[in-house]
């Protein structure tokens, strides 16, 4: 019986990023997005301002979600609709260029991939003429439409969940790593 094969350090990277790859692609199939994946992300993300003050998770929320202009996955907020299928694809794409940067021995630090991925979730919010946000507010990592809230670290959260970031992917930079709630 032969001895079993140690990988090495490169081999192993290039084996954690593709299985990662894999898993991020799963996200869309040619940009299209699930209505039970983008349910999901509303389920999970879903928020409704509690006169207690206090926010409380509306899972219910992601029954209303409805196919937007181009065939997206939206939400309506009033006046404005958030748009979860552009926000869980833009994700995807920023996910699959971290990949390739590191790939290459390029890793961006995990707060600056969350801030990166927030900053796209904000901008996946249209007003009631269609016109997208360049970077929708938000008040305590939370998008408020009026009493009705998308928590952008919980989506980020599934999003990386899904797609299978980890700490196997930001090295030593796991130190660094300080997740904002």
């Amino acid at each position: 019986m032969q001895p079993e094969k140690q990988m090495q350090p490169e081999e192993q990277k290039k084996e954690v990023i593709n299985a990662t790859r894999a898993r991020v692609q799963q996200l869309s199939t040619y940009g299209v997005i699930e209505l039970e994946l983008a349910q999901e992300f509303i389920r999970e993300s879903a928020y409704w301002d509690h006169p207690s003050g206090s926010l409380v998770r509306t899972p219910k929320r992601a029954e209303r979600i409805y196919k937007y202009q181009n065939n997206y996955w939206a939400v309506d907020y009033g006046s404005n609709s958030f748009l979860v299928a552009p926000a869980i694809y833009r994700c995807q794409q920023a996910l699959l260029k971290f990949l390739e940067e590191a790939e290459r021995g390029d890793v961006m630090p995990r707060p600056q991939l969350r801030e990166k991925l927030e900053l796209i979730v904000r901008g996946a919010v249209a007003n009631h003429e269609g016109d997208e946000y360049r970077c929708y507010p938000v008040d305590n990592n939370s998008m408020m439409f009026g009493n009705q809230a998308i928590n952008i670290s919980d989506f980020v959260d599934l999003i990386l969940s899904k797609g299978g970031i980890d700490d196997h992917l930001f090295g030593s930079d796991r130190d660094n790593d300080e997740i904002r709630h």
